[in-house]
């Protein structure tokens, strides 16, 4: 099963930051910012650190009391989703229907996490 970044209800004390990630231009930090840092200088490009760092930023003034309403309703949203979709795949993954109709279709390398047969279960 994947494991899905659940993000914290939104509240109106939750950090905001300004391009927490490359395509996102406002979002709550999930965890610390540092380990944001850490995790930017490890994982990306060398030519992206720099501009990336740069405008990485926590938001210093009042947000709009309806953008926090909306990210409460869009969080719990996300929350409900999330919640079906790990009953959804341990559905899949127990079901012997299922199991029997992938091997018999397909006969591939899956072990029930992978399809990469040097990954471990």
């Amino acid at each position: 099963m994947r494991k899905t970044n659940l993000p914290r209800l939104v509240e109106a004390g939750l950090q905001w930051v300004w391009h927490c990630h490359h395509d996102i231009l406002l979002e709550p930090l999930t965890e610390p910012l540092k380990n944001r840092i850490a995790y930017i200088k490890k994982s990306k490009p060398e030519n992206e650190l720099k501009l990336r760092l740069k405008l990485l930023k926590l938001v210093k003034g009042k947000l709009p009391k309806r953008f926090i309403e909306a990210g409460k309703a869009c969080n719990e949203t996300w929350k409900a989703y999330v919640e079906a979709w790990k009953a959804y795949e341990k559905m899949i993954v127990r079901s012997k229907e299922i199991n029997a109709l992938h091997q018999k279709e397909c006969g591939c390398s899956w072990n029930g996490k992978t399809i990469l047969e040097n990954k471990p279960m």
